[in-house]
């Protein structure tokens, strides 16, 4: 009788431990994670906006934050866009080290719109939000691939440009194929 209860018991303590194992690995943190900023300038010759892009990525949870600038100059921002998408699948080239990580982005949507341009921010209802979304980021937009390559020191990303805030603050550049860094 002893036996069988040691057994039992070390056997639920075995299952127990697997299953604490295999949990915890969706919750281990990546070089990926974190915070990351980035300015667009618009290229010499072309019309458009400057802006800013804040990215977040936590976990299976990608958000983006873009401050649109009045002008080129960078100088007085005046709309201000979130965005939220779940990663899917995060795919690592073979050999490179983790450096050349792509996410699979599902369910890309608009989260908010804020007119930043006075003191007193004006934000858009979660109604109003949603409908905006639907012209913002179309359905062809709402799942994409996001390849991200990292420095050797992983403190810089490059990605392309994230289509929706390009085509609103820079529509010359949505077909651009450049690699823009961002920065811890």
């Amino acid at each position: 009788m002893k036996i069988r209860l040691y057994k039992t018991q070390h056997l639920t303590l075995l299952i127990a431990l697997l299953l604490l194992f295999a949990c915890s690995g969706d919750s281990l943190p990546t070089h990926w994670d974190g915070s990351w900023e980035r300015r667009i300038n618009v290229p010499k010759g072309m019309p458009g906006s400057c802006y800013d892009e804040v990215l977040q990525i936590e976990g299976r949870k990608w958000h983006l934050t873009a401050t649109i600038y009045s002008t080129f100059e960078c100088k007085k921002a005046f709309l201000e866009l979130g965005f939220t998408a779940d990663i899917d699948e995060v795919l690592i080239k073979k050999g490179s080290h983790d450096n050349n990580v792509t996410l699979k982005l599902r369910d890309i949507r608009m989260t908010s719109m804020r007119d930043v341009a006075t003191s007193a921010v004006v934000e858009l209802s979660e109604k109003s939000v949603a409908l905006q979304s639907a012209k913002y980021v179309p359905e062809k937009w709402q799942q994409v691939e996001q390849n991200l390559l990292f420095s050797n020191d992983r403190k810089r990303m490059s990605a392309k440009l994230f289509l929706p805030t390009a085509a609103l603050a820079t529509p010359a550049q949505v077909n651009s194929q450049a690699l823009i860094p961002f920065k811890r």
